[in-house]
């Protein structure tokens, strides 16, 4: 199943946009945990095909842990459709007014 992890276009619900052309996914690529709450020592997966499309959104593939109780039990709420969205951390390096380059 494929989500929208963030998109370029949209505020996010800490009242800021983030610009995608500005993201380093260089780390994040070398290990693509997905994390249930955002807590580290519940990896209910991992996210594949991640990328930035031209439409300014991060786009990425669940592919969720079956083996793991907790993962399976998120899976099958995507699955079922009760959960339709994640959450991506990030930490901002930079913020500036929107339409303002930080340059």
């Amino acid at each position: 199943m494929d989500f929208i992890l963030s998109d370029s276009h949209t505020v996010n619900s800490h009242g800021f946009r983030i610009d995608l052309a500005g993201m380093d996914l260089e780390r994040f690529r070398r290990n693509p945990v997905m994390l249930y709450r955002h807590d580290t020592d519940d990896v209910i997966g991992r996210w594949a095909d991640v990328h930035v499309t031209d439409a300014g959104q991060l786009v990425g593939t669940a592919d969720f842990d079956m083996d793991d109780p907790l993962a399976e039990a998120v899976a099958g709420k995507v699955e079922r459709g009760y959960l339709r969205g994640c959450s991506v951390g990030i930490y901002v390096r930079e913020m500036c007014p929107d339409g303002v380059t930080g340059e």
